[in-house]
């Protein structure tokens, strides 16, 4: 992990079951990571029109160059989309394990897009990542598909991030 980046990113399209890993360098001079990466690639890749809940629009998990480290502050992952609730683009962050677990892996960030005709999940074990098949886990809540994707995977310290039935009935998020 030189210079604090896992040095590739995860190109997904769920449309297409593709997979492409792709260097980090190209960002890391001018972007720092996190909301930097996102940014530039929210700017490039979300064309004008397209519409939240469209095949095209992307998401963009992106760690930062401190993501796994002792800095205060650095387990944070930054989430940007096109939002559902504003119809614009939008950067959020999460905390915890799953950022970290990430950038071990050697990865700073995955770009989805694309629908799957049927519901999968992304599983990335280091070099091993795979689009999977995923019936048994529609209708479960986070807590539930956690608790099977350890069971599957016979692997209770996996991270995950699941959207549970709000996002799978793509429920209007609440008001603020």
């Amino acid at each position: 992990m030189g210079h604090m980046r896992g040095g590739k990113i995860l190109r997904i399209d769920l449309g297409a079951g593709s997979i492409r890993k792709v260097p980090t360098a190209s960002y890391q001079d001018l972007w720092i990571g996190g909301r930097g990466f996102n940014a530039k690639i929210i700017y490039d890749e979300l064309h004008r029109g397209v519409a939240p809940l469209d095949p095209d629009n992307v998401m963009v998990f992106s760690t930062g160059p401190f993501t796994g480290t002792m800095v205060p502050g650095s387990g944070r992952t930054a989430v940007s989309t096109k939002s559902a609730a504003t119809g614009r683009p939008n950067v959020t962050s999460v905390s915890g394990y799953w950022g970290p677990k990430l950038k071990y892996a050697g990865y700073d960030g995955i770009i989805i897009r694309g629908r799957s005709k049927r519901p999968v999940y992304i599983a990335i074990d280091n070099a091993d990542i795979a689009i999977r098949e995923a019936p048994h886990l529609w209708g479960l809540d986070v807590w539930q598909t956690a608790a099977a994707l350890r069971k599957d995977l016979g692997d209770p310290e996996i991270e995950m991030m699941a959207i549970g039935p709000a996002g799978e009935n793509r429920l209007p998020p609440p008001p603020p």
